[in-house]
């Protein structure tokens, strides 16, 4: 996709449906955290953020209703492999990810409508050219700058209503 469209040529368009359309530069997003899965030792951990390179780094997109944003929360401490607990979450705004690159654009964020999530985004990573081992350097310092430019960005919660009134309060 990098090579037919670059530069997140395909942003402007949903992955999924047509309903939201281009996620914009104003908009704001959520990613929320639980530990042990996203977030331990004080920060979010970048391996976790290696989904943007292919399924994609689940966000809440600003406007989602109180049932999207607790079905996300209630899916992801329920779903999980091994017990999780509820951290809080990273609010941030699309240009801040969009940001990160100084123009070469590392990321794009895509509105992907996910069944009853219908304010529902993804964080995808574009693809690294070069060597194996360059490729593998280049996501991970990619992947901690997302980390470091999120961090400063979480309010946390423990609770889900909670989590909530926050995202709420921050303009999700």
């Amino acid at each position: 996709m990098d090579g037919a469209y670059p530069d997140c040529f395909c942003e402007a368009w949903s992955l999924v449906g047509d309903d939201f359309g281009e996620v914009g530069n104003g908009e704001l997003l959520a990613r929320v955290l639980t530990s042990p899965g996203h977030y331990a030792n004080d920060e979010i951990l970048t391996q976790k953020l290696t989904a943007a390179t292919a399924s994609g780094v689940s966000l809440i997109r600003q406007g989602a209703s109180d049932g999207e944003i607790l079905l996300t929360i209630d899916t992801l401490l329920a779903m999980a492999a091994e017990p999780q607990t509820l951290i809080g979450a990273a609010i941030f705004p699309v240009d801040l990810v969009r940001a990160l690159d100084g123009g070469a654009r590392w990321y794009g964020i895509y509105h992907t409508p996910d069944g009853e999530k219908a304010h529902h985004a993804d964080i995808l990573a574009t693809t690294v050219v070069g060597s194996g081992s360059f490729r593998k350097k280049e996501d991970r310092a990619r992947r901690a700058k997302l980390r470091d430019a999120m961090m400063p960005t979480i309010v946390f919660s423990q609770l889900p209503n909670n989590l909530l009134g926050e995202l709420r309060r921050h303009g999700i």
